[in-house]
């Protein structure tokens, strides 16, 4: 537990250098807990307008990511996409981490009533892709991740661990997108 504690301290100080985090969560009510994600890489959740989120020890540890280094190359040598955002290829055991933590991080921030990021990417999807739905889960997939896939909150959580990532290239997403990130997470301009 002292390194997935370790893990998130780091994640989130790396955050904190491109993002406004104290701005970020104003108003807002969100805590790491300790707890069981089950057979996840974490879990958020909201409760009473509270949002909380969890990283699993024996997923993020040594163990854990020799794990998803494996999945990870797997998925590469079958010519499948990659997974999530923390699994993609290349990237190594430090920025595996770094990417669930946000992810889940921005779950806990992201759905609070006031903030409601989901429903927000939800409406620029929709406009960028003129309400084509196949059209925008082929942007998804193809841009993000298949986890992505599974509902927008997905999508929205795997956005915020890719465009914060030290090794994300400004640009290299439509700069409505890149834009609702910085929002999510106050990006110091």
């Amino acid at each position: 537990m002292r390194e997935t504690v370790s893990q998130v301290h780091d994640a989130l100080t790396e955050l904190a250098k491109g993002y406004d985090l104290e701005a970020a969560l104003k108003g807002a009510d969100v805590s790491f807990v300790a707890g069981s994600t089950g057979k996840a890489n974490g879990h958020a959740w909201q409760s009473d307008g509270k949002g909380y989120f969890s990283i699993s020890p024996a997923k993020r540890g040594i163990a854990g990511d020799a794990e998803q280094k494996e999945y990870a190359d797997a998925r590469a040598a079958a010519g499948k996409g990659h997974w999530s955002i923390s699994t993609r290829p290349g990237i190594d055991a430090r920025e595996s981490a770094r990417s669930t933590i946000v992810h889940e991080f921005a779950h806990a921030l992201g759905m609070q009533k006031h903030i409601d990021s989901p429903i927000k990417l939800r409406r620029i999807l929709e406009d960028m892709h003129n309400g084509d739905r196949q059209a925008m889960t082929v942007w998804i997939r193809d841009n993000v991740s298949e986890y992505a896939l599974h509902n927008i909150k997905e999508t929205d959580a795997e956005l915020a661990a890719l465009v914060t990532s030290p090794l994300y290239v400004r640009g290299t997403l439509p700069e409505v997108i890149e834009n609702h990130v910085d929002e999510l997470f106050k990006r110091r301009k």
